[in-house]
């Protein structure tokens, strides 16, 4: 996705989050980040151009991406944002009234059910869960709290694909009679490490979260985002894009 259109995206995303608040001149929807891996800090650059945003709280379980991310707010001449190791503090506090979470995939549907019963409003990377159960917990607390919850599923919205597929549904090109998704992205080899000691700084009981406690590896976990270590091989880097081309298809049929 090009620079322009992901900010137009995250714009579309701050707009939406703001829509149940009536905002002053001098209030701004008060975001919280939650990864600041290599998604987190385009989350960080993308909030930080958007007038009706302010980054108020940023999360990770490494001290050392949050120095990084806390740097990048120095020099874009912000306010400090409050900084958290545990995701859960962040989402209790009363600085924050939108989270924007890029975890690790394993994370993404407890961090989204925690973040709404906790009364934030909720952008969260794709793919949105691990397995239809996960989904469906999370569209369950989303209807009770009543929360705004987006999820990058972004090629959703875009207007051009929108236009196609009602072209598509309206006969365009006749009775559709089968639909098929494809995405091929070639991934280069990670290589081979040992495992090692937890690096200080790191939390890695936090880091594994929801997923089994296992031994440290750096090349495991930086990775894909942790998606190698932490995912089937169906998720390894290739659902999240190919989620877009799957859901595509039942798309084109409704």
């Amino acid at each position: 996705m090009s620079s322009m259109t992901r900010r137009s995206f995250y714009v579309g995303a701050a707009a939406a989050l703001s829509a149940v608040r009536v905002l002053g001149a001098n209030d701004r929807i008060r975001i919280g980040i939650v990864g600041l891996g290599g998604r987190g800090s385009d989350h960080q650059r993308a909030y930080s151009t958007i007038p009706e945003a302010r980054i108020t709280a940023l999360c990770d379980v490494n001290q050392a991406a949050r120095e990084r991310a806390q740097a990048r707010v120095t020099k874009a001449g912000l306010e400090p944002a409050l900084e958290f190791n545990d995701m859960r503090e962040l989402f209790m506090s009363n600085q924050v009234d939108a989270v924007s979470i890029a975890t690790p995939n394993h994370w993404h549907a407890l961090a989204c059910i925690w973040a709404c019963q906790a009364g934030k409003d909720v952008y969260v990377e794709k793919p949105a869960c691990y397995n239809v159960y996960e989904g469906q917990r999370m569209l369950e607390v989303q209807r009770a709290t009543k929360r705004l919850v987006q999820v990058g599923s972004q090629h959703r919205s875009t207007p051009f694909k929108m236009k196609s597929i009602a072209a598509l549904q309206q006969g365009l090109i006749g009775k559709l009679y089968q639909a098929k998704g494809l995405c091929f992205k070639r991934r280069n080899t990670i290589g081979h490490a040992d495992n090692e000691p937890t690096p200080a700084g790191v939390n890695w009981d936090l880091f594994c979260g929801p997923a089994p406690l296992r031994p440290f590896n750096e090349k495991e976990v930086t990775a894909l985002g942790g998606r190698q270590a932490f995912s089937d091989a169906a998720w390894q880097g290739g659902l999240p894009h190919n989620s877009s081309e799957i859901w595509s298809c039942p798309w084109m049929a409704d």
